[in-house]
Parts: C-alpha cells; structure tokens; sequence
C-alpha cells in the first residue's frame, strides 16, 4: 500500500499508531488480533492500541493510552519485553488480558522487536486470542439472544395471564380488550419467529453452511413478488418499484428474496410512514445493480461502517421506537458476497440513505 493510500485509508480512524511506516500501519489497525504498542523506555506504557484490543478489553483511547501495560497484561514479565531494536526472535508467553469489566481473557503474546530500533524504545505487543475471542463471543451472544427473547416472551406472558384471570373469575373479556390483547400476542410471537429464523441463518453462515441453490433468477419478477408482499402487510407505506431494465442473475431465489426484504423492511423501520421507500432495478456494465432507498433519518457518518458488523445495533431507534436484532445488514452483506456482488451505502443524517447491491448479471 502506498503512503497516500494508507493516509487516506485512516483518515476517519480516531486514533492510529504514529511513526509506524503505512504498511505497518495498515497491518497493525486493520488485524484481527489485539495489539498493542508499548514504549518501553522505562516500564512497558501503551503508546497504541488497534481496534481488536479495544474490543475486547472494553476500554477506549482516553482510558488506555499510556497506562502500564502491566496493568492490562496479568503475568506480564519484565524478561518477555526484549530491550529496543534486540536481534532476537520473537517469543511466546502465556498471560490474559485483564478487561475493564475485569474479565480474564488467556493469550499467548508474541513480542515483536522492531529490527534497527526503528522506533526508539517501543515494541509491538501481537497477542493471539482464537479462545479468548470464542469465550467472548460466545458471551455476547448469549447475552443478546437472553435479552431480546425477554421482551416478547414476558410481553405475551402477561396478555395471556390477563385473559386467563378474567376467565377463569368468571369473567369475559370486553371485545375491545381481547381483540388488543390477541393482536398483541400475534406481533410478539412474530418477534419470536423472527428471531429464530435470524438466529438459524446465522448458525447456517457461521458454519459455511449457506445451503445455496443457484438458478437464473428474473429480478424483475422476484422484485414484484417481494413489493407485493411487504405493501399488503404494510398497506400504510408507499413502496415504489422502478425497472429500468429486465435483469436476470444466477443466484439462489430465496437468499435473494431475504436480501430485498431485509433492505427494504430496515428502510421503511428508519423512515416516516408518509415517505416512500423507492426500489430501482438497472442494467449497468453486465452488471444488476439494485437500489433501495428511502427518505428517513439517515446514517452517521461515524455508523456507516459498522453497520453491517454482525449484531451491530445503532443508538438511533426506527422513527417508531424499534430495534432490530443487528442481523438483518450482516446477513445482507454475507449474502452478496456470496453471490459474488457487492454491496454500497450513501446516507446523509436528516435525509436518507440508499444501499446498493451489484451481481453479475446472466447475458443473453
């Protein structure tokens, strides 16, 4: 990666390691395990951490950045931080990090010795956690799974004991009452189902197991089906179709149709129910390009690339108060790239965002 590239690549990082040459830079912020850039001038202080270590540590650039590392590395040895710019082989050594939440999380660290004392007295801390990241996750997600199955499931609980008290006191419920109370039970048993299929095609993509079955796929047929569905359950919004031109993919139907139905449905969530929601269907260089766009609140400039993280859930609620599960725009993501496509975001906060979805188009 030329310099330019790498400058330009982190200009919206809000914090990157300084000095370190651009491809070391790239490598460093962009890696999957935690790092850490300790000066070790006196005793081993953090000059840098990259986003992995943030995560799972839990603290952010204030709260870390030139505390002993010690304190962040429970059985850190003096002996495993080689003195600046030795010509010796990196070496491994077992130790956990120490979390904000005071969790423990086992690692092997991997000590990197800058070769020529490039930087002065500073060393790259590389710290492998496959475990400590599946314990995490696995945390994580059993916490969110526990909290979004609450709500539903204590929801109906107390319809269901209202209207069985009544009855069983002899007493029939009021029309009004019982048609609120079976409606409201029918939308939390939805949030249910919904939840449980979010969950299985997750286990299914987690596992590689995508279960695809690739045929030619008319996208103008499959775009009507689709806006036919979501304007009869939702027949309050204006959802408008436009084919530019008939397009056919080789693609599996039913993972296409999620991908339009989890676009639109998170537009028509994010903006106002007298706005439409506009979907385009064009031909461009041999390639489908589908746009769904809407009018709503907009994403952060800040947010957009986090959002199709898997179970990244912004702090903004739908315009009705409404969270998703964070799943819908990873699945998205995870089933273009599948598909061999690409998948874009333009929003501006106040005025709306539009997600773009290129395949390679089947040619006549």
């Amino acid at each position: 990666m030329q310099p330019d590239a790498a400058d330009q690549l982190f200009s919206s990082q809000d914090w990157t390691p300084t000095d370190l040459p651009p491809a070391l830079t790239y490598l460093v912020v962009q890696a999957d395990n935690p790092i850490l850039l300790l000066s070790t001038k006196d005793e081993a202080r953090v000059d840098y951490a990259n986003p992995a270590f943030l995560h799972i540590s839990g603290f952010n650039k204030e709260e870390i950045q030139d505390q002993a590392a010690a304190g962040l590395l429970r059985k850190l040895e003096p002996s495993v931080i080689p003195p600046a710019g030795a010509a010796i082989p990196p070496t491994g050594a077992e130790m956990q990090i120490v979390a904000k939440d005071h969790q423990l999380f086992s690692c092997t660290a991997v000590v990197l010795p800058l070769p020529g004392n490039l930087l002065g007295a500073q060393q790259l801390v590389i710290l492998h956690l496959a475990a400590a990241h599946a314990v995490k996750d696995r945390i994580d997600y059993i916490a969110m799974v526990s909290h979004e199955l609450k709500t539903p499931v204590t929801t109906a609980k107390g319809y269901a004991q209202l209207l069985l008290s009544m009855l069983r006191a002899g007493k029939a419920p009021a029309e009004s009452l019982l048609r609120d109370s079976l409606c409201r039970l029918h939308y939390q048993i939805d949030r249910l189902s919904a939840l449980v299929r979010s969950l299985l095609e997750d286990a299914e993509l987690g596992q590689g197991n995508t279960g695809f079955t690739p045929e030619a796929v008319s996208m103008d047929s499959l775009l009507q089906e689709v806006v036919r569905d979501l304007q009869f359950v939702n027949p309050g919004r204006n959802i408008r179709l436009t084919v530019a031109n008939v397009v056919s993919v080789m693609a599996d139907r039913n993972k296409l149709e999620q991908v339009i139905i989890n676009l639109v449905n998170n537009a028509l969530k994010f903006s106002p129910d007298d706005r439409p929601v506009d979907i385009t269907l064009e031909l461009l260089q041999n390639e489908c390009r589908l746009t769904v766009s809407d009018q709503g609140i907009g994403i952060p400039v800040g947010e957009q690339s986090k959002i199709f993280e898997r179970f990244y859930r912004s702090p903004e609620n739908g315009v009705r108060g409404e969270k998703g599960f964070g799943l819908g725009l990873f699945f998205v993501k995870e089933i273009v790239r599948l598909h061999g496509g690409n998948l874009a975001l333009e929003s501006e906060p106040g005025k709306g965002s539009a997600f773009f979805v290129r395949l390679p188009a089947v040619l006549p």
